[in-house]
């Protein structure tokens, strides 16, 4: 394996450490996690305070309250679809760094579509 394909691996590698690490303690561990860099704590700090700023300047009164109220559940799914992305991402650059081994020999986009039909089973 040439050291372009291990750094490559090892990013992926991380990535998926990274992630299942931030799904775990963002929704199985019932306290907060004393971790300070967690993907999931970042993007929900950064879009609360656009999404309370936009609440407070930009929306009417009256609508307000319905407009914050909004946010978690759309935080969700957005946090959800982050995790899926960063695994696809993952296990995508694994299989690029892999990719001498799998046939037919997959370009950089092919390894990430092969990541994500194996993850999400789109295409098995």
């Amino acid at each position: 394996m040439h050291m372009a394909a291990a750094l490559l691996a090892f990013a992926g590698t991380f990535i998926i450490i990274g992630t299942f690490s931030d799904v775990f303690q963002s929704v199985i561990v019932p306290r907060p996690a004393r971790r300070r860099l967690r993907a999931s704590a970042l993007l929900s700090r950064w879009f609360w305070m656009g999404w309370r700023w936009v609440g407070h300047r930009a929306i009417p009164n009256e609508m307000r309250e319905d407009f914050l109220g909004t946010f978690a559940p759309g935080l969700l799914i957005f946090l959800l679809l982050f995790w899926v992305a960063s695994l696809i991402v993952g296990y995508g650059l694994i299989f690029f760094a892999l990719r001498t081994h799998l046939k037919p020999v997959p370009d950089f986009s092919g390894a990430m579509y092969f990541a994500g039909t194996s993850l999400l089973t789109v295409g098995f």
